[in-house]
């Protein structure tokens, strides 16, 4: 490959920890082995077991419910060895099979297996072939039957057989599979993980390399392949595969061989992944990814711009080599409409780590222990995508009442979130840095252990705008939309937007540039501000009490994200001092007394 990409990168991919964890667990003897994979990895799987069965000079069986038993003829591993090293096709295909035994019911699976009854006379001679003791038997799609009676005898019974035979048992099974109380002991569960950047790395110089004419392969640099690698962190292999492809087919497509340009590829793939990662995160129905914005875009909120700029540093290498962990991330609670999304986005492109919103209440299920299986899977690919920010969007509807016993759903919000807040505490930060934002409205239902130091590191509070901030807001979004503001009119449009919030004051800009297109102009009309601004009925006057609770709670326990205090904030303590002093007097205390 010219120039180009990284050089070999030695590193232990995810098929060399899954060889190594099959290997300890075969030669313990640990009863069944089950090994939770994503579902598009399941025969990348297959294929692990059936090298560490070659190595350990073992047979190997596969069982599906669309095959039954497949039988398959293996090769020694020093020719299996020289296939991989040579680049030939092997000779193992998981969907191919020497021969079946059309089984297809998971009892007459196990039957079939030697050993299963106490009299082997019940297995003729060449069944006893087919099915030998030595041998690595894999089963797929029988995680459907974990609820079955009959099946966990079977598996009960399968268990203890592992402990005296040398036939080992592996079911294979997505990673959302719950396995029940009831058979879990049997289990040794081994969970296949996410490749790294350096594993992404070698795929990516693979497939290129693979590409016949060297001439027509993409000349892509040590930083591009790294860029490249790092934007496809959360993929499985098979996306990250099906992604490169598709952008390549497309480069050589359209912008290469047709028009005979030669454009340089890397962009091209890096949009290519981003938007068929994104695409796989919406299939969660958990997960999608955020665009970043500037942190420009955000008026006001100095004290939390100062705290970002020092605690941003610490996800630098320099930093993390001299054993400083990274932050773990900010609580931003207050009134609706202040911004609190966009400081999660903006997190994003201060950290230079994409945005991942995280969508809580979908993680809740309808079947048994389908709510927990799904967090657990979020929570590991969440893991792969490191380092990102993670935004967990009004998390007190997601977690709510959790202080108070966790709801009546027979406990499953509450082991949801003790999955959570476990995943908070013992993840390695180091390692996998993951910036948390959570945002809240009603912060008073919130458990403090979500919020407490070692899970989170700030709590900060965004309330209505002072005035600063208010024309810094106003600035933005007309800039934004292109429209001009005359400076005279600036101290009017401050003043009017006493008492609104962020989301208030853009909403009455996008009035004015309706009005503007109207009247074919690009400048701000403050007349028609000031009549949009008649007609609104702010939330701070709608929703006076619940919006008073918020700023109460949020003052007393939360850092202020502006650099004063809002002159809501402001003018509701001097209405209490007022409201005090004239008690005072009333009670016949003299006047300088009240000093």
């Amino acid at each position: 490959m010219p120039n180009t990409t990284t050089a070999h990168i030695e590193a232990i991919t995810s098929s060399d920890k899954l060889n190594r964890a099959i290997e300890i667990a075969t030669k313990a003897s640990a009863g069944i082995i089950g090994i939770r994979c994503p579902p598009t990895e399941i025969f990348r799987v297959v294929e692990t077991i059936q090298l560490s069965s070659v190595s350990s000079g073992s047979k190997f069986r596969l069982w599906s419910q669309i095959m039954g038993w497949g039988i398959y003829e293996q090769e020694s591993s020093d020719v299996i060895l020289q296939q991989l090293s040579s680049n030939d096709e092997p000779t193992f295909n998981p969907i191919k099979p020497t021969s079946v035994s059309r089984n297809m019911m998971y009892n007459q699976a196990f039957e079939q297996m030697p050993g299963y009854r106490d009299d082997d006379k019940e297995f003729d001679g060449e069944r006893n072939q087919s099915f030998p003791d030595d041998c690595f038997y894999v089963m797929l799609d029988v995680h459907h039957y974990f609820e079955d009676s009959g099946f966990q005898a079977y598996l009960r019974r399968q268990a203890q057989r592992s402990y005296e035979l040398e036939q080992r048992l592996f079911i294979v099974m997505p990673d959302t599979v719950e396995i029940p109380d009831s058979i879990a002991p049997f289990f040794h569960l081994i969970d296949y993980e996410y490749p790294g950047e350096a594993e992404l790395s070698q795929l990516l110089e693979l497939m290129i390399g693979a590409i016949e004419d060297e001439n027509e392969r993409p000349d892509l640099s040590a930083g591009e392949v790294r860029q490249i690698s790092l934007t496809g962190l959360g993929m499985t292999k098979t996306a990250f595969e099906n992604a490169v492809a598709l952008s390549l087919t497309d480069w050589f497509q359209d912008n290469h061989v047709e028009s005979g340009d030669e454009p340089p590829p890397f962009l091209h793939i890096v949009r290519w992944i981003r938007n068929y990662k994104m695409e796989v995160l919406r299939k969660t129905e958990v997960l999608e990814l955020q665009e970043s914005i500037p942190v420009e875009d955000i008026g006001g909120l100095q004290n939390y711009k100062s705290w970002m700029d020092v605690r941003k540093r610490t996800y630098e290498p320099e930093a993390i080599a001299r054993g400083i962990t990274p932050s773990r991330g900010v609580l931003v609670a207050g009134i609706p409409g202040t911004g609190k999304s966009l400081i999660a986005k903006a997190a994003g492109s201060q950290l230079g780590v994409p945005v991942v919103r995280f969508d809580i209440g979908r993680v809740f299920g309808s079947f048994i222990g389908q709510s927990e299986g799904r967090m657990r899977s979020v929570l590991k690919l969440l893991d792969a995508m490191s380092p990102c920010v993670l935004m967990v969007d009004e998390i007190d509807k997601g977690f709510a009442g959790m202080d108070g016993g966790g709801g009546n759903d027979s406990g499953t919000s509450a082991r949801v979130f003790g999955t959570f807040l476990t995943w908070m505490q013992e993840r390695k930060q180091k390692e996998r840095p993951i910036f948390l934002v959570f945002t809240a409205n009603r912060v008073q239902g919130l458990p403090p252990e979500l919020m407490r130091p070692g899970r989170l590191d700030e709590r900060f509070a965004v309330n209505a705008p002072n005035a600063d901030e208010r024309e810094e807001i106003i600035c933005i979004h007309a800039k934004k939309r292109n429209l001009k503001i005359s400076k005279n009119d600036i101290p009017a449009l401050v003043q009017a937007t006493e008492k609104l919030v962020g989301a208030e004051i853009e909403s009455l800009i996008e009035q004015c540039l309706i009005h503007a297109y109207q009247e074919d102009t690009d400048k701000l009309s403050l007349a028609h501000f000031m009549q949009e601004k008649s007609i609104l009925r702010p939330i701070s006057v709608a929703f006076k009490d619940n919006f008073d609770a918020i700023i109460e709670w949020t003052t007393k326990h939360a850092r202020a994200a502006s650099a004063e205090p809002s002159a809501l904030v402001a003018a509701k303590a001097a209405s209490v001092n007022k409201t005090r002093t004239i008690r005072i007097r009333k009670a016949g205390i003299p006047r300088n007394r009240l000093n």
